[in-house]
């Protein structure tokens, strides 16, 4: 009867056509007269409710993780532009030479540095900047970055970055923490 006055409503008064597209619950009758199906739906919320159990708890994990990360990493994936300059303080003015990250790479790996910051007198401008996409610096970042990583995405260079991290104020150094593979 509801299916049946929905079409009556959209064929007296067009404005209201969209109300046509709940003609799909017509279906929903056959449900609740065949008990089969009846058993198959309710198994399917009750599946569904029992999901999301499941995705609670795996956010909780993934929120525990984080804060460790936070508290391990918050702010040690960074390096100076300039190869040669090893604290963050140290780390103004400008230099002459190549930019270099600290893997040796010709810049750094978020941008195309080299056209980008290079200054008439062909000096580039000593930069603090983060050497890898994900971070640990809050716990939104450190939250998606432990997602990443549990889906075996890149979790490889978010490793090596927690290797080579020193501390909030010092360049990256190659190997410098290897305790950090076991988180």
């Amino acid at each position: 009867l509801f299916v049946v006055g929905i079409s009556w409503v959209s064929v007296v008064a067009p404005q209201y056509s969209f109300l046509r597209v709940l003609r799909a619950i017509r279906p929903l009758r056959l449900i609740a007269r065949q008990n089969q199906l009846k058993l198959v739906v309710s198994s399917l919320f009750i599946a569904i409710a029992k999901s999301f159990e499941v995705v609670v708890v795996g956010m909780l994990l993934v929120l525990v993780f984080a804060n460790m990360g936070v508290d391990l990493f918050s702010g040690t994936f960074y390096d100076c532009t300039d190869s040669s300059v090893t604290k963050r303080e140290e780390c103004t003015g400008t230099f002459i030479g190549n930019l270099t990250d600290y893997n040796g790479a010709s810049s750094p790996p978020q941008f195309d540095a080299t056209s980008f910051f290079q200054l008439e007198d062909d000096s580039f401008p000593q930069l603090w900047y983060r050497t890898t996409y994900f971070h640990f610096d809050n716990i939104f970042a450190a939250s998606l970055t432990i997602f990443e990583i549990s889906n075996f995405e890149m979790w490889s260079d978010i490793m090596i970055a927690g290797l080579d991290s020193v501390d909030d104020e010092t360049s990256m150094k190659s190997n410098s923490r290897q305790w950090t593979v076991i988180y």
